[in-house]
């Protein structure tokens, strides 16, 4: 099988690079970017370009930390 080959950009963070995928999902809206209620996405807490705990710290009268949900892992089959 032959090797893929990737670029690694150094210029841009993991955030922003996040923030710029959600920005291609809603067709580059930043307002459908904030209004997105897709919260079973994995980027979804991170969707403003920084982390949860940023984005409620500059803005606290409009989001609210929920409790953390514990991910249980799945058993093998076989087990």
């Amino acid at each position: 099988m032959p090797k893929i080959l990737i670029t690694i950009p150094d210029t841009i963070s993991y955030a922003k690079a996040i923030r710029k995928k959600c920005l291609d999902c809603v067709c580059g809206q930043s307002k459908e970017v904030e209004l997105c209620d897709m919260v079973d996405c994995p980027l979804f807490p991170y969707r403003f370009g920084c982390s949860p705990e940023t984005i409620v710290g500059r803005k606290p009268n409009e989001f609210k930390v929920l409790e953390h949900k514990t991910v249980k892992k799945r058993k093998n089959k076989s087990d």
